[in-house]
């Protein structure tokens, strides 16, 4: 991983980051393309190279799509500041902004919110199929007494 060593920043290159990240490098491409990961300069033969604070933010966008983000709704997370005043904001009071802290809470809530009906819906189609079932059970029963009186 990208260490910083005396104020010196190392780098990771595409291949490196997605193989830490046990991730495709196209992913990181495509983050790039819609401007999740900003910024990533190039070395003098044309690798990409990827500082500390991008492997920190592109931790950060993995763990929020494992949580059920999609990359919208991340993107909104960086939409009032910038990724950089937020990790400098973070190691100085040792926790986030009011406002983005705010934004979060708000965009989770609604996440949370969005999940529980997703969980009514399946709950509901569960039920659907398990009466279903029971239907099929019975239709079964009649068939096999109606067979037994025919003969």
């Amino acid at each position: 991983m990208a260490k910083i060593r005396s104020n010196k920043v190392t780098y990771m290159t595409s291949g490196q980051l997605a193989d830490y990240l046990e991730v495709n490098v196209e992913t990181l491409r495509y983050y790039e393309r819609i401007n999740l990961i900003p910024d990533v300069k190039k070395d003098t033969n044309g690798y990409k190279q990827y500082d500390s604070e991008q492997v920190r933010r592109l931790i950060f966008i993995l763990v929020c799509k494992d949580m059920g983000f999609t990359l919208n709704e991340i993107k909104g997370f960086f939409s009032n500041s910038t990724y950089t005043d937020i990790m400098n904001y973070y190691k100085e009071h040792e926790g986030l902004p009011a406002d983005l802290e705010d934004n979060i809470r708000l965009v989770v809530k609604d996440k949370i919110v969005s999940l529980q009906k997703e969980i009514t819906t399946i709950n509901e189609k569960i039920e659907n199929l398990n009466g279903f079932i029971r239907k099929l059970d019975k239709a079964a029963i009649v068939s096999e007494k109606a067979c037994k009186l025919n003969k």
